[in-house]
Order: structure tokens, then C-alpha cells, then sequence
């Protein structure tokens, strides 16, 4: 009973390096522009959640999280937290590693 709830509820999956860019993702650049002479060398790599249910997270929502968390709060108030545990609602995104 337990292994069918695996590919239903878990965590996001780890973050991974990778020296090419992923196309279907979104760049989330750092705070902090590259200095002079820095390039980039990879990407950190964070992938979408394939599971229906995860916990909440620090990630921005995607737009479909966004409206159905209002549409939520407007027609059903008690289950508008819903969207927030949902693995749907984020996006993956990468984050590009800068070097000398």
C-alpha cells in the first residue's frame, strides 16, 4: 500500500548541475550581477515536482496555481490552501553558475 502512494505524494526532486541550458525552464538570475570576466559555467537545475501532492515551498507559484487559489478563495474559502500542496502549481526553473 505504501508504493502506490509514492508517485502521489513526495518532495520535489533534488536540484542537479548541468553545463547546458534547459530550454523549457525559466533562468532565475542571482541578486548579485556577474562580476567583470565571469561566465557562466552550468546551470543549477531545479525541476518541476512530477508528484500530485507536495509540501508547501519557498518556489513562486505558477499562474495556474495563482488563479485556482483565487477562484478558491472567492467560491469555496475553506479549501483555498489546496493549490499550495499541489505539485502543479510550481514551476522548475535553473539558476546559472557564474566563474572566472
Amino acid at each position: 500500500m505504501k508504493n502506490c502512494f509514492k508517485n502521489i505524494v513526495g518532495n520535489f526532486d533534488k536540484p542537479y548541475f548541468s553545463e547546458n541550458i534547459q530550454y523549457d525552464l525559466e533562468i532565475i538570475y542571482p541578486n548579485n550581477p556577474p562580476l567583470p570576466g565571469q561566465k557562466i559555467v552550468g546551470y543549477w537545475v531545479y525541476p518541476p515536482s512530477n508528484k500530485c501532492f507536495v509540501p508547501p515551498c519557498q518556489r513562486s507559484m505558477n499562474i495556474i496555481g495563482m488563479f485556482s487559489t483565487v477562484l478558491l478563495a472567492i467560491f469555496f474559502w475553506p479549501a483555498c490552501f489546496f493549490p499550495f500542496c499541489m505539485g502543479c502549481s510550481y514551476n522548475g526553473f535553473q539558476v546559472p553558475i557564474y566563474e572566472f
